[in-house]
């Protein structure tokens, strides 16, 4: 049952990144989705860092714009 709470964490995660995503300029996600790309190239990271660290993007570049 462990593994099941980490799923429902780690959807909750996703979902809250989701709803902030939502919300930013096409040039605010396109910042997002290359940081995340950067983040992704060459190496293996949690998912959940990858949603961490697509979020925090998404909130720096929106504040910047």
């Amino acid at each position: 049952m462990g593994g099941m709470s980490d799923v429902a964490a780690l959807g909750a995660r996703a979902k809250a990144a989701s709803r902030v995503l939502a919300t930013l300029s096409t040039e605010a996600k396109d910042a997002a989705l290359l940081g995340a790309a950067d983040l992704l190239a060459g190496c293996e990271l949690d998912p959940a860092l990858v949603l961490e660290a697509l979020a925090s993007q998404a909130c720096t570049t929106q504040c910047a714009l």
